[in-house]
């Protein structure tokens, strides 16, 4: 199964450009949490300071992680799964994605075994419980920190291969339905923290955009397009910056 090569359509400035604002989005929210943090152990924490710290973080989650889920599917689209064998391409995906999480799970849950001096702790059904060393290997296969994302990642991945095999989003109208499966997947099915599955669903629209804006880039940046998507965009962040309510 082959695909025909598409043209990459964005200049290295326009790519890097978003890999820039994702991880300045992704640095400043982890330096609002520090920020907190710090600010509590000063005993300088207030309910007007903690507004303002939850306000720099909650102001940048909805570009967050979405732009590196974006950037993860127009990767993917430059080689599908269609340009591999099935096994070759499960194969490149455990090799950069699972062994690398397995590897990282392992280390992170030993530091904080030593250097905090505590047992690491996972969450499950909105309970949280702790993790014995006989049982580390558990925190590869829940979410654990900053690592879900490489399982929600490997997750879609594999969905979108099946996807991809059968030929369900070769044009445009058929990536159009995925686009609207995957929006609303997250509010038809709750998923878990069990290989993050709730965050999988929750990205998966980001991915699938991203496959589109290689793939049907045309017709989805149109002049004509172009307009409504942009009043969407600064509609969607206002309703969302109206509703959280530890905004300033």
């Amino acid at each position: 199964m082959t695909t025909q090569t598409i043209p990459f359509p964005y200049s290295r400035l326009e790519v890097d450009s978003l890999r820039g604002l994702a991880l300045i989005a992704v640095v400043w929210h982890h330096a609002s949490l520090v920020m907190g943090n710090q600010l509590v152990k000063l005993e300088l924490y207030n309910d007007q300071v903690r507004q303002i710290v939850t306000g720099l973080s909650a102001l940048i989650a909805p570009l967050r992680m979405p732009l590196f889920t974006i950037l993860s599917g127009l990767v993917y689209a430059m080689k599908p799964v269609a340009d591999w064998r099935i096994g070759q391409f499960v194969q490149g995906k455990v090799r950069r994605i699972m062994i690398p999480l397995f590897f990282v799970s392992t280390l992170k849950y030993f530091q904080i075994l030593f250097l905090d001096g505590q047992l690491p702790t996972l969450k499950y059904l909105g309970e949280s419980f702790s993790v014995p060393v006989n049982e580390f290997w558990v925190t590869w296969f829940y979410h654990f920190g900053h690592l879900w994302f490489l399982q929600a990642l490997l997750l879609i991945f594999l969905v979108v291969m099946l996807i991809e095999a059968a030929g369900l989003m070769r044009t445009f109208r058929s990536w159009l339905i995925w686009l609207m499966i995957s929006f609303t997947l997250p509010y038809v099915l709750s998923g878990s923290s069990l290989w993050s599955t709730h965050n999988a669903l929750r990205l998966s629209v980001f991915f699938v955009f991203g496959i589109g804006l290689l793939r049907f880039h045309e017709q989805i940046l149109s002049p004509r397009n172009l307009i409504p998507m942009l009043i969407a965009f600064l509609t969607a962040m206002a309703i969302y910056i109206l509703w959280k309510k530890n905004f300033f």
